[in-house]
């Protein structure tokens, strides 16, 4: 009895220190977050080539006002332009809001690189062109956390406007408006999100380059497909030949 007693005294005075201390704590679902992808995001093959795009996720067109879309940023590894965000009153940016986990953030910020930084956006600048989309990001206070990616405007890349030698990829923007076109048609909306995309993208005082023919930029779609072709027949020697002399070496060394 006087064990019973003890073990009972000590779960008593032990268990809430363990719980709070997470010994007996279960997993929580990881939490997702939303980014804002105002270009190449918009694009699936652009976006999933960088992480897939999670099961069940939600991808809801969006307006974010207080923005507007710029090219001062120079890539000189693939000697393009790339496209920004600058602040604007009274301006706004149209894109894609999509779910991603939260640890997954970092992947998308080696994917950027360090020409820009990831800053949350404030909940209250986010129009949604549906209103019933609202309740599926929007959390029971009416909040959510959405990420964008801003210029560094401290680092080399940020060279500005005026200088027409530094132009803007045909292939990278063909992948930003054909972003547009896809977000429209798949979300049913009449043009009204590639209206938005042509009154907004900036490129009044730019020179656009046509390298569609040798594309500089890495996510174009038929560079992608070029790389996943080139990975399959990797592949396929790899399971031909060197897979089965493995698998044997494996049997003769540990039976099986």
């Amino acid at each position: 009895m006087k064990m019973v007693t003890l073990k009972k005294l000590l779960l008593v005075f032990f268990l809430p220190v363990l719980v709070s201390r997470g010994a007996f704590a279960l997993s929580e679902p990881e939490k997702m977050v939303y980014i804002f992808g105002f270009g190449s995001l918009m694009s699936t093959p652009a976006r999933t080539a960088t992480e897939p795009d999670p099961k069940g996720s939600v991808y809801i067109p969006v307006k974010v006002k207080g923005y507007t879309r710029d090219w001062q940023l120079w890539m000189p590894r693939s000697q393009q332009r790339s496209l920004e965000l600058e602040q604007a009153l009274g301006g706004y940016v149209n894109g894609l809001i999509f779910a991603v986990k939260k640890s997954e953030l970092p992947k998308f910020d080696r994917r950027e690189g360090p020409a820009y930084q990831r800053k949350q956006l404030p909940a209250d600048h986010i129009i949604f062109y549906r209103e019933e989309d609202r309740s599926k990001v929007m959390g029971a206070r009416g909040d959510m956390e959405v990420y964008a990616y801003f210029p560094d405007k401290s680092s080399s890349y940020y060279v500005g406007r005026g200088d027409d030698t530094k132009k803007i990829a045909m292939s990278y923007l063909k992948v930003v408006l054909t972003g547009c076109i896809e977000v429209d048609q798949k979300n049913n909306l009449g043009g009204k999100f590639t209206d938005d995309c042509a009154a907004t993208m900036g490129l009044a005082d730019y020179k656009i380059e046509d390298d569609t023919k040798a594309p500089r930029y890495s996510r174009f779609p038929p560079t992608l497909l070029k790389e996943a072709k080139i990975r399959e027949q990797q592949m396929d020697k790899y399971i031909s030949s060197d897979w089965p002399n493995y698998l044997e070496a494996v049997r003769k060394k540990w039976g099986f």
